[in-house]
């Protein structure tokens, strides 16, 4: 997922406030931006984890001024743990430490070390 997918992604939760769905679109190399689906929003949180770990498995830089891949995850670990408000409903996260917690398994599930 390039980042203007995740940026209009994170711009979507914030527009759609309460509603169940969240719109994904996604720019191709020349630009243009493109209808990815209709989600909810956990599984869009899902997709994000999944295309951040692409990125980094692919070599790519993290973002937001970040040095290193580890500082990445462990700033959104804490800022996650911070909020202590749900984004989503969820059956099987229930808390935001159950959403690190998720974060760290697709990590190892990916073959790449969880970060503390």
């Amino acid at each position: 997922m390039s980042k203007v997918a995740i940026i209009l992604t994170v711009c979507s939760f914030l527009i759609v406030g309460c509603a169940d769905r969240v719109v994904e679109y996604q720019s191709d190399s020349s630009g243009h931006v493109h209808y990815v689906g209709t989600f909810t929003k956990e599984e869009s949180w899902k997709r994000i984890v999944e295309s951040t770990i692409d990125r980094e498995k692919a070599g790519e830089r993290p973002d937001g001024g970040f040095a290193t891949w580890q500082q990445d995850w462990q700033n959104w670990y804490a800022n996650i743990r911070h909020t202590q408000k749900m984004i989503f409903k969820s059956d099987d996260l229930k808390t935001p430490e159950d959403m690190v917690t998720y974060m760290k398994q697709r990590r190892i599930a990916r073959g790449l070390p969880p970060y503390e």
